[in-house]
């Protein structure tokens, strides 16, 4: 599946972000098996690092969600740095 970038200190989704994402969707939607755990990460840099990744993680997910997937089929973890 295609990761995604945020800007920094950011856990919003960028257009570029979505459109990977959408195409994550169609391999989802075609193989409803699959589960995912969604990873999310920051750099060094960045101010409170486990919120802000979990925030990443959880923005994924809720996408995911809005797009109509079953929220039982995605864990969103957040990683730190």
């Amino acid at each position: 599946l295609n990761p995604v970038y945020f800007g920094y200190e950011a856990a919003t989704l960028t257009a570029d972000a979505r459109a990977r994402l959408d195409e994550n969707i169609e391999i989802l939607r075609r193989c409803p098996q699959i589960c995912v755990t969604i990873n999310g990460y920051t750099d060094d840099q960045e101010g409170d690092q486990t919120r802000l990744s979990q925030r990443r993680a959880d923005a994924v997910r809720d996408y995911y969600i809005a797009q109509g997937l079953d929220a039982s089929r995605f864990r969103a973890n957040g990683r730190g740095q």
